[in-house]
């Protein structure tokens, strides 16, 4: 878990040193957002296909719900996350997405 500073004007400071522990590199494009109180969650989208976050955000209620799994390893996905896997099989993930907007989880 990465440690974070609030500045005075309510922004989250996070030192290179922190974002390189991360795996985060200058340029990455990052989403944040507030999974709870006290809580702020990153979430590298760098190269990243849009049209998977897009259907992704679709079938998953909340945002939170969406990057959580979209973040996470997935037997369907050789035991990758869809956001590794569709930068080199976007259409793999899309008809997974697809699979779980219809109900098919096999």
């Amino acid at each position: 878990m990465l440690k974070t500073v609030i500045d005075t004007d309510g922004r989250v400071v996070l030192s290179g040193e922190l974002l390189s522990q991360a795996g985060i590199q200058c340029g990455d494009e990052l989403i944040a957002y507030v999974a709870n109180t006290g809580v702020i969650k990153l979430v590298n989208l760098a190269g990243i296909p849009d049209t998977v976050v897009r259907a992704a955000k679709e079938v998953f209620e909340t945002q939170d719900q969406t990057f959580d799994w979209l973040s996470s390893p997935l037997p369907a996905l050789n035991g990758e996350s869809p956001l590794s896997y569709s930068r080199e099989n976007e259409q793999k993930v899309l008809n997974l997405i697809e699979s779980i907007k219809y109900g098919e989880f096999s």
